[in-house]
């Protein structure tokens, strides 16, 4: 089974550098034809970094209601101890 998983993480990773290689080529190829970004659809669209700001913002909410979903599903460390009620805590 290890052998076949190690079989299997090596494909994925050729495909994914594969993907990654091909979206490369494509980008390089799509701004030389002559297509650009240069119509934004908003006007703070022209500021350096928005779109990592705007990715860092989400990131940070995710991690936030994540935490939050945590801590109202989170249960004692004994939830699931079974009481025989013969006293033993063990």
């Amino acid at each position: 089974m290890k052998g076949l998983l190690d079989a299997l993480k090596g494909r994925v990773l050729m495909l994914l550098y594969v993907g990654c290689g091909l979206s490369l080529v494509g980008e390089v190829i799509f701004r030389f034809v002559g297509h650009s970004y240069d119509h934004m659809h908003f006007g703070y669209e022209e500021i350096f970094g928005v779109h990592a700001g705007w990715g860092f913002i989400a990131f940070g909410l995710l991690v936030a209601s994540a935490h939050a979903l945590g801590a109202l599903t989170r249960r004692d460390e004994d939830y699931y101890r079974v009481d025989d009620g013969e006293g033993d805590d063990a």
